[in-house]
């Protein structure tokens, strides 16, 4: 995965050698084309092993009881999540952009969440400024990349977990911050969440989905951070530019996460 300064040293020869930029951009191309294609034939195969389980399932009602049986589709259900998730990676490039009335957009983004995390275990509240003018940017993958974050927050081995959502605007940038109750996660100087495949005790259900998200607020030419509140939980914060403007950080940021 490239840092900052990888990063910027990247953008420097895209200016510099365009050449040696235009390299790059097709060596990428190649691994992220081969790594598309194992990640397909990997899936076919964990959907093949799905099948012929429920197959086995279906024709001995008595495995359901056996502890070895349910372990073994919980393993098959895992990886079949892990490598869908992976072929996402190399997918998600592309941008559908659309404008639309930015308030009622994310006024009912938030209502889907309430009523997907809401439950006995877990409490989903939110705030929205009024202020949110017109937006341009593609609907369903911030839906997706809110989506996974407040899935990684979710998925702590810890309930009652109360997480709350609070938007703003200001200077055509929206600022989402999203805190926790989280007080077991006690981050590390070296924790990155945010790289593939991160696992932390705290988070056992996260496996890449943090990745994806920041790859797709990049995307959007915007960002995600994350920092531990001590004894109160977790923050994230999040900027997204009302308008998406295509520039050099969003025709790059593939190679941040195809690099892991």
């Amino acid at each position: 995965m490239l840092s900052e300064d990888e990063y910027n040293l990247l953008s420097k020869t895209q200016h510099d050698n365009p050449d040696l930029y235009a390299l790059f951009e097709k060596i990428i191309g190649s691994y992220s084309g081969s790594l598309n294609h194992l990640t397909h034939e990997f899936r076919n195969i964990i959907t093949l092993i799905n099948s012929n389980c429920q197959l086995m399932q279906f024709k001995n009602p008595d495995f359901n009881s056996d502890t070895v049986w349910t372990m073994l589709n919980e393993d098959v259900a895992c990886m079949t999540k892990m490598i869908s998730e992976i072929s996402n990676l190399c997918e998600n490039s592309k941008l559908e952009i659309e404008t639309f009335d930015g308030y009622s957009y994310f006024n009912n983004l938030c209502v889907d969440f309430r009523d997907t995390f809401n439950s006995k275990n877990f409490s989903f509240t939110y705030s929205i400024t009024k202020h949110i003018p017109s937006c341009s940017f593609d609907t369903i993958k911030i839906w997706q990349a809110l989506y996974y974050v407040l899935n990684f927050i979710f998925s702590c081995n810890s309930d009652n977990i109360c997480v709350n959502l609070r938007m703003s605007f200001s200077k055509d940038i929206i600022k989402i911050v999203i805190k926790d109750n989280n007080k077991h996660y006690k981050q590390n100087k070296n924790d990155n969440i945010f790289t593939a495949f991160y696992r932390s005790p705290a988070f056992e259900g996260a496996r890449t989905s943090l990745c994806f998200a920041k790859k797709i607020f990049l995307l959007h030419n915007g960002s995600i951070t994350h920092r531990n509140l001590r004894d109160s939980g977790n923050e994230f914060v999040i900027t997204l530019p009302c308008v998406y403007k295509e520039n050099v950080r969003s025709q790059t940021s593939d190679l941040t996460f195809l690099m892991f």
